[in-house]
């Protein structure tokens, strides 16, 4: 879906070429791509990838926490019973069991893989927005605008 340089087969590089145009943009004079450079094509990747660490983790989360999600092992039941709040037990599925210090474990393991995942993603996303602002100004072009619009004019390309 969306426009040819939205496409993954449009902004995957080779290590080799995102090396190179590192070394162009410190030289100062970066080739200029249509679509995403390289390393804004490498960012997209990591982004993703961190996004699905964060899912994963907080769905990891709620399964030991609330006994629900895709990773619980819960049997589906209308009616459960109520128990008072006491933190010798916990919820397991349809009923109360006593708490489990391998549960502390797993569940301590997977909100500081959240934190740290949740953490990367928003230093992530500040690179980013810094590495588009200073895209915008060595190539002398409104990229926000473009991305909001997903159009790039003829004249805008053929800027470089």
């Amino acid at each position: 879906m969306g426009s040819k340089y939205a496409r993954f087969s449009q902004f995957i590089y080779s290590p080799a070429s995102t090396l190179d145009y590192v070394k162009t943009l410190a030289d100062k004079k970066p080739k200029h791509y249509v679509g995403h450079n390289p390393v804004g094509g490498l960012m997209v990747v990591i982004l993703l990838f961190s996004l699905f660490v964060v899912t994963l983790s907080g769905l990891k989360i709620y399964a030991i926490e609330e006994g629900k999600g895709p990773f619980s092992e819960t049997n589906i039941s209308i009616i459960s019973n109520a128990y008072a709040d006491n933190d010798d037990y916990r919820f397991r599925g349809d009923e109360y069991d006593e708490h489990d210090d391998k549960e502390d474990e797993a569940e301590e393991f997977w909100e500081e893989i959240h934190e740290v995942a949740t953490n990367f993603t928003l230093f992530l996303i500040l690179l980013h927005i810094l590495g588009v602002g200073a895209s915008s100004k060595i190539h002398n072009e409104n990229l926000i605008k473009i991305m909001i619009t997903g159009k790039k004019t003829l004249q805008q390309q053929e800027k470089k």
